[in-house]
């Protein structure tokens, strides 16, 4: 889990960063790829102790850690993804411990200050209201979770008569995006 982590300390602010769970390194390829060999691991079962998984993962994670399991099939093969968010606000921890990538190692945040600052930096200069906030959503559950009537109605404008109006306006505006992801703000 250190590597995960690791991960989401080099990416503040960024979107969520996907990471495949069943993928076996072509060592020998140029440049090197990855073969999907499929798994059996289920995020639902699985148990570190008497806990489920992602109940366990919620309590060794920092509170700002969002995370989320994803399966699906490719070329006949069981995958699994894990994504999880980048840090914000404060580096992502497992078991009280910050981690970063060096090289193809993962070491403890604290053991390189001055990647220690340059992580610290990059978060201070994240901008939360820039990031996404959903990906992936339907036009229909855009239009359900955002007030449209309320957004129409502060800026002094008629409602449109179409979907595709109120997306148009709601991406001229940077609240979602064309591939139906939604934005925390950015203006």
């Amino acid at each position: 889990m250190g590597d995960v982590v690791a991960l989401t300390n080099d990416a503040p602010g960024e979107g969520f960063i996907d990471i495949m769970l069943d993928l076996r390194d072509m060592a020998l390829a140029s440049p090197k790829v990855h073969e999907i060999v499929g798994t059996e691991f289920d995020y639902r079962t699985m148990k570190c102790g008497n806990e489920e998984i992602e109940n366990w993962l919620h309590h060794q994670l920092s509170d700002n850690a969002s995370f989320e399991f994803s399966e699906g099939e490719i070329d006949g093969h069981r995958v699994v993804a894990l994504a999880i968010r980048p840090a914000f606000a404060h580096t992502v921890d497992f078991e009280h411990v910050a981690y970063i990538r060096v090289g193809s190692y993962t070491k403890p945040l604290k053991s390189y200050p001055a990647v220690e600052a340059a992580v610290w930096n990059k978060i201070t200069k994240s901008d939360f209201e820039a990031a996404t906030a959903l990906v992936d959503v339907s036009v229909s559950r855009v239009l359900q979770l955002l007030d449209c009537a309320k957004y129409f109605e502060l800026l002094g404008m008629p409602f449109p008569q179409t979907q595709e109006e109120v997306v148009r306006y709601l991406g001229e505006d940077f609240l979602a995006e064309r591939q139906w992801s939604f934005c925390n703000n950015k203006s």
